[in-house]
């Protein structure tokens, strides 16, 4: 599975997609660092307006479980009691919708490095058709 998105940690980590109103894109999610090793991790809802699906992965990427459709706001703690590296936040629905399965492995774009990317290659189109 292909996911464009944000990668945080440290500080950003803790606002995360807090105070977002609106859906995400299909494709996109919050990747959050968690630590340079695995722990049993958790999350919560708090200031969270939109229902999300929280992932979470190893260190090389692969789905190791997962909570569908958290509500919004609540402080309950979410965790799947096994130890990850990663922790993925994504629309609510988007296992379901995506297929999303124990074992799979997910391939993370850094947004800004992506758009980056286009604009270099949109650059390099036009230098080499009009300047060369």
């Amino acid at each position: 599975m292909f996911i464009f998105g944000s990668k945080v940690s440290g500080q950003d980590a803790v606002k995360g997609l807090m105070y977002v109103k609106e859906p995400l894109n299909r494709y996109y999610g919050m990747l959050f660092d968690m630590s340079p090793v695995k722990k049993n991790h958790s999350m919560w809802m708090k200031n969270t307006f939109i229902p999300l699906d929280i992932i979470f992965l190893d260190e090389n990427m692969n789905i190791v479980g997962y909570k569908e459709n958290n509500k919004p706001h609540s402080l309950k703690s979410i965790t799947i009691n096994k130890l990850s590296r990663y922790v993925l936040e994504m629309n609510g629905g988007s296992v379901k919708l995506n297929n999303l399965n124990i074992g799979d492995k997910i391939y993370f774009f850094n947004i800004k490095y992506v758009i980056f990317f286009i604009i270099l290659i949109i650059l390099l189109i036009i230098y080499f058709k009009y300047f060369k």
